[in-house]
Formats: C-alpha cells, structure tokens, sequence
C-alpha cells in the first residue's frame, strides 16, 4: 500500500496521544505497523519509525566502526527523546513525555504529519511546518522550472 502522498493535519490530546488521520492510520494498519519508535533529532519536528525501519538504523549505528562514539551519542539521544509506542484501537499512539516537553507539543496546537521522509512519518509542529511552508513558497519561482529541465510535469 501506499503512504499517504499529503501532509495532514492531526491533534495531541491531553493526555499526549497522537491521532494519527484515517489515512495515515489506515496506512500503517495494512502495513503490518502497530509498533512505532518517536523521537526527535533537531528539537523542531518528530520522527515516527516504523519498529523495523528503527531496528535497522540501530543495526547501521552498531556496524559504525569509523565512527562508534558518534554512533553512540545518536543513540543515546534518540533515546532521551523519544520512546516506543503502540498504535491503540483508536488510532493514537502516546507520544513520550520529553518529546512532548522539548517540542511543546500539547492539545492547543495542531501538528501535521508528512509520510514521505524515507519510510518514517515527519510530525512536524506548527513553527516547523510555518517555516517549511515559507520556504517552499519562497523558493517555488526557482524550484519549478529547475525541476522542469530534469522532466518533471
């Protein structure tokens, strides 16, 4: 099945659950995803991993032998922010409660999710998604007829 191919809106209740769109939900369902893994990088957006596509990247970290401490303190990150969830009967999955903290993600602001970011689920919140959408309107006048000389319609 495909992801869903546009960005939706969705809601955090007060309690820190996600509710993830029919689509999205439907989406992850015929997948075979109940398990996610959530969990931020750049304190603007949130990553939702499918539990397989999250144990393959901590596979990638723990092959790092250039590298290992870098590896290591990825890792150690992901996982002061973020946390495991389970897709609920409902659709909602319980966002950990230091992403909620350090994104301030709470019942009063929308966020919006995006499924196109290399198999995880973008979670972005309303400053993120403002500064994207400023952005792409902004670059749109060079982005188009670039795209449009490599044969894109």
């Amino acid at each position: 099945m495909e992801p869903p191919l546009h960005v939706s809106q969705a809601s955090v209740d007060d309690k820190g659950r996600l509710k993830l769109p029919e689509r999205f939900q439907t989406f992850l369902e015929a997948t075979g995803v109940r398990r996610v893994f959530i969990t931020t990088f750049d304190l603007r957006h949130a990553r939702i991993y499918p539990i397989d596509l999250w144990l393959a990247n901590l596979k990638v970290l723990q092959a790092d032998l250039e590298d290992p401490d870098r590896s290591e303190r990825v890792l150690f990150w992901a996982k002061v922010h973020g946390g495991e969830a389970e897709l609920d009967g409902q659709g909602r999955l319980l966002l950990p409660s230091k992403l909620r903290e350090v994104l301030e993600l709470d019942s009063r602001q929308p966020v919006w999710l995006d499924a196109s970011f290399n198999g995880c689920i973008l979670l972005l919140t309303r400053k993120d998604y403002d500064q994207r959408l400023a952005e792409a309107q902004t670059k749109m006048p060079e982005d188009l007829p670039a795209l449009k000389r490599k044969g894109w319609v």
